[in-house]
């Protein structure tokens, strides 16, 4: 009788710890879906703001060209364009 009620619990013990390990894998991957899912916004905002950065800078440089500004050499448009390209702009 002992013996039968040590099965039962043991059997018991490993079912719960079964129903245990399947909810934390549950949790483990929904935590890795939304770590996915908040990188990926991550990354949306950076390419979407890298974007937007592009145009200002290239609508400031068909500005310098249609405006000609003193400043800027005709002779050296070309390599005004390139340093203004290059250069890190924050349009925030």
């Amino acid at each position: 009788m002992e013996l039968e009620r040590q099965l039962i619990l043991e059997a018991f013990l490993l079912e719960e710890n079964e129903r245990l390990l399947t909810m934390r894998r549950n949790d483990e991957r929904l935590l890795l879906e939304e770590e996915e899912r908040i990188r990926s916004q991550v990354i949306n905002i950076l390419s979407e703001k890298q974007f937007n950065e592009h145009l200002n800078i290239e609508e400031e440089v068909k500005q310098i060209k249609n405006e000609s500004r003193s400043w800027v050499n005709k002779n050296d448009l070309l390599r005004e364009i390139e340093r203004m390209l290059n250069e890190k702009h924050d349009y925030n």
